[in-house]
């Protein structure tokens, strides 16, 4: 192109090859160019096969330059310079224009702008559609009398799961908005069962009427203090706090398509609580567990005895004390814990829990969805691929602890882990 300046808007510039030389989509040798609301996509040339560039004038605004090829070079989509100014437009891979990732909400360096195949998707001209995950989805700007896109379907549509860019007002980058036809979404089950302080709670959100997998929050209101909502609809935890919280669940689908319940869900004060006493340094198993009696065949209470009984039958707040001293030899790793535990040690100078020299295991592991809380115990000696010691994949809190001659054998550390079992 020559001249001083040429505009394009709501434009697709797509398809088209530069035989012999350079700028697939566009050559400017001189004059300016501006693109507003524009795709350049699947362009082909020897260099800049989106773009080749002559001076640095040019500015792009809401606009895509990706999946362009350069055969000769790696400015796979744009050769030159464009304006500093250039806001909220997304760059592919391979010549960037000279424009920064981040900057005036620029999107620069994208390995996949997740276009579709140039269709007929309504208006009078052709588009690239975006595919669910673009980057460019809700990421572009206002600009000043727009309110359509290429098709001539309305512009912005706010994509409700996916935040704005900042300054941005939730339009889609390139010349094709989203403007998805939503069914009605239902949310179940139409109320939830209340849950008890300390107890495991458990509760999975569904949803029915769309046509792709579903994705849950919280949109108003807060959880009770322990639970979390997964994004695949699970609520679950462990409840802290009794009382009763309020709140609104959406399940999304597709673009943003929702559907809402409000909820309201009662946490009862723990009334349940079960508390032993290991009396003996033993480590012989419970006689009978779940009988409501930490004893072992010969009638004394060990840390695994206790261990066991509640697990059996455990109360919504679970305490092993002790009125011993000394070290508890292990003969193998005390059962996954069942609830929430605390264990309320001497004092790690006065306490230790040893891993025999033989075998490989760990001292505790605490499953999700579980958690303890332990003070004044020293755990030593333990073996295992993913925290020699303690493995967390639940809630854990320590308090007068120390860890002694743990070993993890893969790559993780050999104290307490984390959920996926590191340090």
């Amino acid at each position: 192109m020559f001249g001083s300046t040429t505009t394009l808007t709501n434009c697709t510039v797509s398809g088209n090859t530069a035989s012999g030389g350079g700028g697939g989509g566009f050559s400017i040798s001189s004059g300016t160019l501006n693109l507003i609301n524009c795709t350049v996509a699947n362009n082909t040339a020897q260099d800049g096969g989106g773009m080749n560039l002559s001076g640095s004038s040019h500015v792009l605004k809401n606009t895509i330059v990706a999946g362009n090829t350069a055969t000769n070079s790696s400015d796979e989509n744009i050769t030159g310079t464009v304006s500093s100014t250039s806001s909220y437009s997304l760059i592919g891979v391979g010549g960037t224009g000279g424009l920064t990732n981040g900057t005036n909400n620029n999107q620069v360096d994208v390995a996949n702008a997740m276009l579709n195949s140039l269709a007929n998707n309504g208006g009078y001209t052709q588009t690239h559609s975006l595919m669910l995950g673009s980057p460019a989805l809700d990421k572009g700007a206002a600009v000043s009398g727009m309110t359509t896109d290429q098709r001539g379907q309305t512009r912005p549509y706010d994509i409700s799961n996916i935040a704005a860019a900042s300054g941005g007002n939730n339009s889609d980058i390139g010349a094709f908005e989203v403007n998805p036809t939503c069914n009605t979404v239902t949310v179940s089950p139409t109320s939830l069962a209340g849950g008890t302080v300390g107890t495991s709670y458990s509760q999975t959100i569904t949803a029915t009427g769309g046509d792709t997998a579903y994705t849950f929050a919280v949109t108003s209101g807060s959880l009770p203090a322990g639970l979390i909502l997964q994004s695949d609809g699970t609520l679950a935890g462990l409840p802290t706090t009794a009382g009763t919280s309020n709140f609104t669940i959406t399940a999304y689908y597709g673009f943003g398509c929702p559907g809402s319940r409000a909820y309201s869900l009662t946490i009862a004060a723990c009334a349940n609580i079960k508390t032993y006493t290991v009396n003996d340094t033993g480590d012989a198993a419970d006689a009978t567990p779940g009988n409501g009696v930490c004893a072992t065949a010969g009638g004394v209470c060990t840390l695994r005895a206790a261990i066991q009984e509640i697990n059996a039958s455990p109360g919504c707040a679970n305490n092993i004390n002790f009125s011993v001293t000394g070290t508890i030899n292990m003969s193998s790793a005390y059962p996954d814990l069942a609830a929430n535990f605390t264990f309320n040690g001497p004092g790690s100078t006065q306490l230790t829990v040893r891993r025999n020299t033989s075998g490989t295991y760990r001292i505790l592991t605490i499953p999700l969805t579980t958690g303890a809380t332990i003070s004044g115990l020293t755990f030593s000696n333990g073996l295992n691929e993913e925290g020699g010691a303690i493995r967390n994949a639940g809630t854990l809190s320590l308090s007068d602890c120390a860890f002694s001659g743990n070993n993890s054998k893969g790559t993780y550390a050999g104290g307490p882990t984390g959920k996926t079992g590191g340090g």
